[in-house]
């Protein structure tokens, strides 16, 4: 990095010489993980996406509020705190 060149060039002689990147005083030689080798195999279903926040103040009010929200809304039955409609 340019704006810390001294610490730059100290972790990557820390690394050319087998040291442990935080100190540079113990033998990496030693450090291991355990895992398989390879992990692009290895698939997991993503979480499911957060609900949608109602932001009044965010243009157009279509994009993120339900068609319920809009007429709460429109209706001054909303509950909003923060400019969130819950």
């Amino acid at each position: 990095p340019l704006y810390k060149p001294a610490e730059a060039l100290s972790i990557f002689t820390r690394t050319i010489m087998g040291k442990d990147v935080a100190t540079g005083s113990s033998d990496a030689a030693g450090f291991t993980s355990s895992g398989p080798s390879s992990v692009f195999d290895v698939m997991q279903k993503a979480d499911p996406l957060p609900a949608p926040i109602c932001y009044v103040l965010d243009a157009p009010i279509g994009q993120r509020c339900t068609a319920d929200q809009i007429k709460a809304l429109g209706d001054g039955s909303a509950v909003v705190k923060d400019y969130i409609v819950s």
